[in-house]
């Protein structure tokens, strides 16, 4: 399985501390940034109106996860995933 909170953990243990970001840079990382990378951020990489719908529902509330401990994201599963409005995936 892919997910893109093993990559934001990553990111928040990287083995070099002075290459460390925090949680919400990570998720820019794979967000906004990401979609400016391919050039799609007018349509893609936040939740604005007249963008894309695109969202992932995961099985826990990220904000309520210790922090510190980066490796619980890697244990996060998606339940839902909402492509240009159609439900894709759902368990």
């Amino acid at each position: 399985p892919v997910s893109p909170f093993h990559g934001i953990a990553c990111a928040m243990e990287h083995f070099l501390p002075e290459e460390r970001t925090g949680f919400m840079d990570a998720v820019r990382m794979f967000t906004s940034e990401a979609a400016y990378m391919t050039f799609e951020e007018g349509e893609r990489g936040s939740l604005s109106i007249g963008k894309l719908g695109d969202i992932a529902i995961c099985d826990r509330n990220i904000e309520q996860i210790d922090m510190a401990k980066p490796d619980e994201l890697r244990k996060i599963k998606f339940t839902h995933t909402i492509v240009e409005g159609d439900i894709r995936f759902s368990i």
